[in-house]
């Protein structure tokens, strides 16, 4: 089994793009589902017939973490102030699998997505290492796989 820590390709999994810059390579995607919430309702005066139709989309989180490393400082700025911009900032980004060579394999795009949850880097001591992690979450109204 290959030590992760030594070789950091081996455990980054998901590249992720926001507007269309690379800010990383993370080691734990977790898109959450979504789904649609069904809308009953009656035609005419018929009180036996219900007709359900699809209703408001719900949104979908998609959960990103990472072992923050020296050149992630960048990455954890730009995450950090597209946080404190709220909602009004509204960015698209990407996320796609790696293989373990590092080359791309799927690939979900994502459009209108807001930062909901920046934690920033905590150091958290398993295994006999420090790891200092960070996370963040894009709360988006819907993904699109492109390949």
């Amino acid at each position: 089994m290959a030590n992760e820590d030594l070789n950091p390709r081996l455990a980054a999994r998901f590249r992720v793009e926001i507007d269309g810059i690379t800010i990383g390579e993370f080691t734990e995607f977790d898109p959450e589902d979504s789904s649609f919430d069904s809308v009953e309702d009656r035609t005419g005066t018929d009180p036996d017939h219900m007709n359900v139709s699809q209703g408001l989309w719900n949104t979908q989180r998609l959960v990103f973490r990472k072992v923050a490393r020296d050149h992630d400082n960048s990455a954890i700025k730009q995450i950090s102030d597209w946080h404190e911009a709220g909602e009004s900032d509204k960015r698209g980004g990407a996320v796609t699998y790696l293989d373990k060579e590092g080359n791309g394999y799927h690939r979900v795009a994502w459009y209108d997505g807001i930062c909901t949850n920046f934690k920033r880097p905590s150091t958290n001591a398993t295994d006999k290492t420090a790891k200092a992690m960070f996370e963040f979450t894009v709360v988006v109204p819907r993904t699109t796989t492109v390949y």
